[in-house]
């Protein structure tokens, strides 16, 4: 039940990107609280806890320094955190070069689009919202 409610979230997550270029912290909150709530199983273990503790310390740390670096928003950065805990540590590295992948992917896009604005003489695009790539890279994992 809470994947559903995973992808309603994540779909506001883009919905507020592409229309404002933003993440709302409250938005953030609750998928980090569904997150943390979706380890309520019965299976629930001290590894499962030390595996997504470790997910989380882990992407907070590779965060703070990639916000230090002006590399991305802070509501990106928070986005991953808030999906660490449905991530857990052995998807990381799946996750960040998924991740990677669709931000390549749609910095090709922007510039394609700006391309053709540019020759139509129509508005450019001035920002990417990277929160579609972090979407797009914790949908493909989590489905």
């Amino acid at each position: 039940m809470l994947g559903w409610l995973l992808t309603v979230l994540l779909g506001l997550c883009l919905y507020f990107d592409i229309r404002y270029r933003q993440l709302p912290n409250w938005l953030n909150l609750l998928i980090l609280v569904t997150g943390l709530f979706s380890l309520l199983t019965p299976v629930l273990s001290v590894d499962l806890i030390i595996d997504r503790l470790l997910a989380i310390i882990i992407i907070s740390s590779i965060g703070a320094i990639i916000y230090r670096f002006s590399w991305l928003g802070g509501g990106d950065i928070k986005l991953v955190i808030a999906l660490s805990p449905w991530l857990g540590y052995d998807k990381l590295i799946n996750f960040f070069v998924l991740m990677t992948l669709a931000g390549g992917l749609l910095a090709i896009l922007l510039l394609s689009y700006n391309q053709i604005a540019n020759t139509l003489h129509v508005k450019k695009i001035s920002t990417l919202p990277y929160g579609i790539a972090i979407v797009a890279g914790a949908m493909v994992l989590l489905i």
